[in-house]
């Protein structure tokens, strides 16, 4: 039986290590020469990046709990460093216990936990370095200064916290954070995004906010099955039409935006987080080769919208889009 199972690259869900863990603990064979497995761990390595070497964190069984990727291995060094443009700064501190202190800063350190009011709460850029972390880029002195200081320290783009037992949690990437409205509220672009392609009418999904944008637009890929269905029970969209011109009518765009609404309500997104324009793409849905078997698809490493990790490069989705951005912002300011 398997004693360990790391994970890597993306942060996985509460209920994923449970649900990877189930069918493995349902088969021990206790034995003083095969005692029970240990409870699986998770492990990611924080850098979103091919740069971290196998690991730079590991969680022992005494301080696991899911959402943390553990604490930094022996031969690695990590740092926290200020992002004050996103509001993150070493020195924080968890709110107070008073609902109205810690609803003025919610959006940053989630929902309110008496055991941590008024403690330590450091967040930033995650930075590492180590023998275990990438020195360079092969014949890219740009890139690598870019991403390396002249102290050796490999800025990750990753935004992370110290927990009180010594561990590292993974919050987001910097470039998935905006600030939005006169409060600037702080929104993840990552959330909003994962939140969205929980409705049935979405296959991708890229949101945007514009530098000082009061709120977020979206563009969406719709899933063909989907809205070939909604067609038929919309029933006034012409036989025969195309897949343009069906997600181009107003009754179809309608339920395609009340579905996704209702996603993001029951999944908790606020208000300000849902994006008031959403751009329905419909009409390059067959210049990248789609994976076999699935849907075809808008954003492709092929036509540079992804990254070979399948990462959205959200400046070329801006440069593809930005005549339709720039008209909602156009239009709904």
């Amino acid at each position: 039986s398997p004693r360990l199972i790391p994970s890597s690259a993306s942060p996985s869900t509460p209920r994923s290590p449970r649900a990877t863990a189930s069918p493995c603990a349902a088969r021990p064979r206790p034995s003083p020469h095969n005692p029970p497995p240990a409870r699986p761990r998770e492990a990611r390595a924080p850098p979103a990046q091919e740069n971290g070497g196998p690991a730079v964190a590991l969680a022992p069984d005494a301080v696991w709990h899911v959402g943390s990727v553990g604490a930094p291995l022996p031969c690695t060094e990590v740092k926290l460093v200020d992002v004050p443009a996103l509001g993150y700064v070493t020195n924080a501190s968890f709110p107070s216990a008073s609902a109205v202190a810690h609803q003025a800063e919610g959006a940053l350190f989630g929902p309110l936990d008496p055991a941590l009011a008024g403690r330590p709460g450091p967040r930033g850029e995650i930075c590492l370095r180590g023998p275990n972390v990438m020195m360079r880029y092969l014949n890219d002195d740009g890139a690598t200064a870019a991403a390396v200081d002249a102290a050796g320290w490999l800025h990750t783009g990753d935004i992370g916290e110290w927990n009180p037992d010594g561990t590292l949690t993974v919050l987001d990437r910097a470039d998935n954070m905006v600030r939005l409205g006169p409060r600037r509220a702080l929104v993840s672009l990552e959330r909003v995004e994962e939140v969205m392609q929980c409705s049935r009418f979405v296959t991708q999904c890229w949101a945007h906010a514009a530098p000082g944008g009061a709120f977020l637009v979206a563009v969406i890929v719709p899933d063909h099955a989907a809205v070939a269905a909604l067609c038929e029970q919309v029933g006034d969209v012409p036989a025969g039409a195309s897949l343009r011109a069906a997600c181009a009518h107003a009754s179809v765009q309608t339920h395609i935006q009340q579905d996704i609404l209702e996603c993001a309500r029951a999944r908790g997104l606020e208000a300000h987080e849902f994006p008031r324009g959403i751009y329905v793409e419909s009409g390059v849905l067959l210049d990248a080769a789609a994976p076999e078997g699935g849907p075809p698809l808008a954003f492709s490493v092929e036509n540079g919208c992804l990254t070979p990790s399948l990462k959205l490069r959200r400046r070329a989705l801006l440069a593809r889009y930005r005549q339709q951005v720039d008209a909602f912002y156009e239009r709904l300011s």
